[in-house]
């Protein structure tokens, strides 16, 4: 597939991924060029040639080249282990799921008229900033010390928070009367979430999987009758 190049053509991109190849036989100047507008993007092929070209306005995007583009909010990356999830789902070499660690998260630009939504449909600026790219990072994750107050349980190195979207993969333990989350999209299979007498959870919208069996488990005592 060659380059893409533009002429005359006014594009605005929100949020969306703009991912170009080219041969080398074409051995052209610049991936995107022309009158163009892009905010927001993942811009990612190769180093070996530019991938943006004179007359495209560049900013707050993640480009793969070896000087990063003149313009506002720029980061230069140099390969799919700056941004990518690699336990995201879909696995494949396209994916742009977010990793949590990425630096591409809470670094795009909030300007008027960015849709409320991404491409799946989720909060376009959860968390309160945009992330670079199409794809909002929005899932956290246990990885099972089963303490739901200790950092170390969840992938992202930090307890949850009101806003945090969350997948219980391990046996979590509440343990604390401050526990809170956002929603609570899945309990995997043969796991649970066990909340000790005294202690709470509180989650701001949904808990799915709540409807079956040993999902959730609110421990009792003879000083906590209810829980």
């Amino acid at each position: 597939m060659k380059r893409q190049k533009f002429k005359h053509i006014i594009l605005l991109l929100f949020a969306v991924v703009v991912f170009v190849a080219q041969t080398k036989a074409s051995q052209p100047v610049a991936g995107i060029s022309g009158n163009l507008t892009v905010r927001n993007c993942i811009i990612y092929n190769d180093s070996e040639y530019n991938e943006t070209g004179n007359g495209a306005s560049v900013s707050y995007s993640a480009v793969n080249e070896v000087s990063v583009p003149t313009g506002a909010g720029n980061i230069s990356i140099s390969n799919t282990n700056d941004f990518q999830d690699k336990s995201a789902e879909p696995k494949n070499v396209n994916s742009y799921y977010l990793s949590p660690t990425s630096s591409l998260v809470n670094k795009a630009s909030n300007f008027t008229g960015i849709p409320q939504k991404d491409i799946n449909g989720n909060d376009r600026t959860y968390d309160g900033t945009t992330d670079i790219g199409a794809i909002e990072y929005s899932l956290v994750y246990d990885k099972g010390t089963n303490d739901w107050n200790n950092a170390t349980h969840w992938n992202i190195g930090r307890i949850p928070s009101s806003n945090d979207v969350v997948s219980i993969r391990n046996n979590s333990i509440v343990n604390s009367t401050n526990a809170v989350c956002g929603r609570i999209i899945e309990i995997k299979s043969n796991k649970s979430i066990t909340i000790n007498p005294g202690m709470q959870l509180v989650v701001k919208e949904t808990i799915c999987g709540a409807d079956q069996p040993d999902k959730i488990i609110i421990k009792a005592s003879e000083n906590d009758p209810n829980g």
